[in-house]
């Protein structure tokens, strides 16, 4: 490989690996979670969302705004994603 190349290859896993350093999911934690949670699901077409029993009426507007944007979102990331599960954390 020539010089600049290899250079390239470098500047790409230092960027990387600091992108999947800082990159954090969209929960935190409390410390307090419900252990008398109850868990149902709603599905979908193209999502499923598993979600506890007392916020049933959010889960299904969740459900009704993922479809209503779904196509929109995937045609401006260009991507084709089949089923997408997604949880409503209490």
């Amino acid at each position: 490989m020539d010089r600049l190349k290899c250079k390239s290859l470098v500047w790409f896993a230092v960027v990387l690996s600091m992108a999947s350093i800082t990159a954090r999911a969209q929960y935190y934690s409390l410390g307090n979670d419900p252990s008398r949670a109850r868990w149902n699901r709603i599905s979908s077409e193209n999502f499923t969302i598993i979600y506890p029993r007392e916020t049933d009426s959010l889960a299904r507007q969740y459900l009704t705004g993922l479809e209503l944007y779904r196509s929109q979102v995937l045609e401006s990331v260009g991507v084709i994603v089949k089923m997408i599960p997604d949880i409503l954390h209490p």
